[in-house]
């Protein structure tokens, strides 16, 4: 199931649901291996939901079809008949799955953040509340090289490490001036 919980990320879940028969994963197929479900307001409402019973608040797919008769959703109810959760985000709400559902539910769950958030999730690693963690643009071009799969994280950290190289070379400019102003 994909879904999310942040209204400004209906395009980015409208992407990757096209992408996915056509380069992502070919041979899977929609209501088969993956459903796209409909954006919900209220995060926390939504995780609680999903770990009792998911159709009181899924109860169709994105585009209408009823959830229920779908091939990928036989056997699952709630949260605790998956076998793993992720959620990729640059806001807190990993925080709020990891309460709200996986260590409610007992939900096995992993995340993705930015670079700069990962370090305030290593407790949850070493706790096991997290099975894995991807961190900012470096974890995601791990991950892509892992799966073989070159994408906009390999490609994303080419342009970071460029912008690194600058702002030192700036630094190192910098001081090289503010020397020769002083001795001269």
């Amino acid at each position: 199931m994909i879904l999310t919980l942040n209204a400004g990320a209906t395009g980015l879940i409208d992407e990757i649901g096209e992408r996915i028969p056509k380069d992502i994963a070919p041979t899977k197929k929609y209501g088969t291996d993956y459903v796209i479900l409909p954006y919900q307001p209220n995060p926390v409402a939504v995780m609680t939901q999903l770990g009792m019973d998911m159709y009181q608040i899924y109860d169709k797919d994105r585009d209408g079809a009823l959830l229920r008769e779908m091939p990928v959703m036989k056997g699952i109810r709630n949260v605790k008949d998956m076998q793993l959760g992720m959620c990729i985000t640059g806001t807190a709400l990993l925080d709020y799955w990891v309460a709200y559902t996986a260590d409610k539910f007992k939900m096995p769950f992993a995340g993705g953040t930015t670079a700069v958030s990962q370090i305030g999730y290593a407790p949850y690693l070493q706790t096991g509340q997290l099975k894995g963690l991807m961190g900012g643009m470096k974890g995601a071009a791990d991950y892509e090289l892992l799966i073989d799969a070159k994408e906009k994280g390999t490609a994303g950290l080419d342009a970071l490490s460029l912008a690194h190289i600058m702002v030192i070379g700036l630094i190192v400019v910098a001081n090289i001036m503010m020397f020769w102003l002083k001795y001269l």
